[in-house]
This record gives structure tokens, C-alpha cells and sequence, in this order.
């Protein structure tokens, strides 16, 4: 009877993106991209925002990425 051959063992690889975050961190997300995109006075490159945009930036960093 032939022996057994141990099979090699690897890591177990989680990848982390926005289909895996939390489902508040995308609604945070779209809410905050969806401003950007339709507001004149937001450009977020120059991190330059209106008032809305401000808090809707301040929300989505506070937003925790993973669920606890």
C-alpha cells in the first residue's frame, strides 16, 4: 500500500474590494460619488468641496471599510 502523500498547504488569500466591503461603506460611497460627480463646485483632486460635499466626505471617512 503506497504511503500517503502530504498535500502542501497555502495561505488562505482574502482580497479586499469594494464587493467585499461593508454594505454601509458603499452606500456611503455612492452617496459621496454621486455628489461629486453631479456638483459644480466640488473637484475632489484639489480636495475642494461645497458644504454638502464636506460632510458627505467627512461621513464616507468615517465609515468603517469591513464589517465589525
Amino acid at each position: 500500500m503506497a504511503a500517503a502523500t502530504a498535500q502542501p498547504t497555502y495561505p488562505t488569500r482574502y482580497i479586499v474590494t469594494a464587493a467585499t466591503a461593508a454594505p454601509e461603506w458603499r452606500q456611503r460611497r455612492d452617496q459621496y460619488m454621486s455628489h461629486l460627480m453631479s456638483c459644480r463646485a466640488c473637484y475632489a483632486p484639489t480636495n475642494r468641496y461645497c458644504q454638502t460635499g464636506t460632510e458627505l466626505r467627512a461621513i464616507y471617512n468615517a465609515t468603517p471599510f469591513a464589517d465589525s
